[in-house]
């Protein structure tokens, strides 16, 4: 999807969306056709588009249409404005933000890495990180927790994010969703809802999250939301309890025709205990990925792309790392990501100072000349990332042997 944003004044709102194949739309090109014949009916507009974006269908285009039709309604922009207050994301900063407004839960799954510690973002705080957000011409914003739909202030938390035009996705669990959130995110749609799927019964999902009858109360809202037109997609997390049954998450995915993905990875909790019992070792994760076709294509073609050259990089961090996103904790921690320790707490700075220190991490940390990963070709399928081994064993080099193994055996078995 090709995402744009339209600025009238300081406030921003969502225009449009255009799925792209492999080629690049041009805002303005989408904007003057249905500019250019705002007098005609839908009907007339749609060939037009037809014509250009053949790989689109027709209701898909008709929902974005209307939506965009309304938005331009409610902000008062004609065609005789529209010129002068079109911004394309492509001249942001801050691309995506992760904003993490609380850290508690209903569940207590035993693989959970966050801490203990109980925290959440006060409506106030919230309130300047988006206007700073908006200020950087931030363009997606991800509601995350804990779970975020436990958040007292959690409506007046997404409205604001949308009434700043930002592009909202949200991470929930969905067992606390209510009438009143659903009649708020079916008005104001968020892009996404990622929804955690930890169970395919109210047994499984009791064992899971140590909640009872959690099953029944998700499959409902996952029902509600899909009737509702609310985009979502469906994840969940490899544990020695769910390997038995991530395969039947899978198959209720496909029932439904929703995106499904499943990581293996688990991190230590927060509070410091660096062995987490719940995740797989190497030998069952690998006894569980070829359990599906879809799975075992996917890692053959892996195993069978790795470079055989690898140029030598002496820097340790080899992601995007520091260039156009960052998360925020429930703490009020500014990170360059997720699992990457370096902070900056906004009693003390603002987001563009935290977004402008962290834009050369890449360049500074380099590896020492022992380190094993420098010349590995390996690190496509061990999932390198020096942030998760910091949070393992308190070094960015110090790599846990779970990684190497885990690469190890995936080659062996999906080798062709």
């Amino acid at each position: 999807m090709k995402d744009f944003v339209i600025r009238q004044g300081e406030e921003i709102t969502f225009a449009i969306n255009i799925k792209e194949s492999e080629t690049i739309y041009e805002f303005d090109g989408v904007s003057k056709i249905i500019f250019d014949n705002m007098d005609k009916d839908w009907k007339y507009i749609s060939n037009i588009l037809k014509d250009k974006y053949n790989n689109v269908s027709e209701k898909e285009m008709e929902d974005d249409y209307i939506n965009f039709i309304n938005e331009l309604k409610l902000l008062r922009i004609t065609s005789d404005n529209i010129e002068n207050i079109i911004i394309n994301i492509e001249n942001c900063d801050i691309k995506n933000a992760s904003v993490e407004i609380i850290n508690s839960c209903p569940f207590k799954c035993d693989h959970c890495y966050v801490s203990n510690k109980k925290q959440q973002i006060n409506i106030n705080d919230y309130r300047k990180i988006i206007d700073q957000l908006s200020s950087l011409n931030c363009v997606e914003l991800l509601i995350t927790g804990g779970e975020p739909f436990l958040h007292p202030n959690f409506i007046e938390m997404y409205l604001y994010a949308k009434s700043k035009g930002i592009l909202v996705s949200i991470n929930s669990n969905i067992f606390l969703l209510n009438d009143k959130i659903l009649n708020v995110i079916c008005e104001y749609k968020p892009k996404v809802i990622e929804v955690s799927l930890y169970g395919f019964d109210n047994d499984s999902y009791f064992k899971f999250t140590h909640v009872k009858n959690a099953y029944s109360i998700i499959n409902k809202n996952i029902t509600s939301l899909i009737n509702n037109n609310i985009n979502i997609s469906l994840k969940s997390v490899l544990t020695k309890k769910s390997m038995d049954y991530i395969y039947i998450l899978k198959k209720y995915a496909d029932n439904y025709k929703i995106p499904f993905r499943y990581d293996y990875i688990i991190f230590p909790n927060q509070d410091g205990l660096k062995d987490n019992p719940e995740r797989c070792s190497p030998e069952e994760i690998v006894s569980v990925l070829k359990k599906d076709e879809d799975t075992v294509n996917f890692f053959r073609s892996k195993v069978k792309n790795i470079p055989t050259n690898i140029e030598d990089n002496c820097y340790i961090f080899q992601c995007s790392i520091g260039k156009d996103r960052i998360f925020i904790s429930s703490n009020l921690d500014i990170r360059p990501c997720l699992v990457v320790p370096f902070k900056y707490n906004l009693s003390k700075y603002t987001i563009k100072e935290a977004y402008y220190k962290f834009k050369n991490i890449s360049k500074i940390y380099k590896n020492n000349k022992d380190n094993k990963c420098i010349n590995c070709n390996k690190k496509s399928i061990c999932r390198y990332c020096p942030g998760k081994f910091y949070m393992e064993t308190g070094s960015f080099e110090t790599i846990p042997d779970f990684y190497c193994d885990l690469a190890n055996k995936i080659i062996k078995e999906f080798s062709l």
